[in-house]
């Protein structure tokens, strides 16, 4: 994601807008909060005026609405396994952190089991692979396998 942030870099437009690594800038460098962001705030703003959220914490496995929500998108809403009540679903707050969450149960229950995990090259996250040296390590994630990502032209 950060190398195609990178090569639009190159891009020669004045309308240009680098959406990739979630952070947006405008052209003097200081942040630009997108408008669905600012509509967003404001009904979040007007709701805990009204008291209809709070900001309580959530429960451990995330917002259920949420995760009833995303377990109909992935297995459609008619899914046995949900009437049948055997998926189970959680909620992380960021992508790494999901990740790892996801490899620790299938380390839990599938002992052995291999991760595979981004190179460290440009191509992929420069940050590390998901349970590199950034990421402490878990005593129960045994094999993590490197992979190369493919890029078109870098790769043959």
């Amino acid at each position: 994601m950060l190398a195609r942030s990178d090569a639009g870099g190159v891009a020669q437009s004045d309308k240009k807008v680098n959406l990739g690594i979630g952070a947006y800038r405008d052209e003097n460098g200081k942040p630009w909060v997108l408008s669905c962001i600012k509509t967003a705030e404001a009904q979040i703003s007007a709701d805990l005026s009204a008291n209809k959220i709070n900001k309580e914490y959530l429960p451990m496995q995330g917002l259920q609405a949420f995760l009833d929500k995303t377990s109909e998108v992935i297995l459609g809403k008619d899914s046995p396994l949900i009437k049948n009540k055997q998926v189970a679903v959680v909620q992380s707050l960021s992508g790494t952190g999901a990740l790892r969450l996801c490899a620790e149960f299938l380390a839990a229950y599938n002992p052995g089991v291999t991760v595979l995990t981004p190179c460290r090259c440009s191509c992929c996250v420069r940050g590390g692979p998901l349970l590199g040296r950034d990421v402490p390590q878990s005593s129960r994630v045994h094999t993590v396998t490197s992979f190369r990502c493919w890029v078109v032209g870098l790769l043959s």
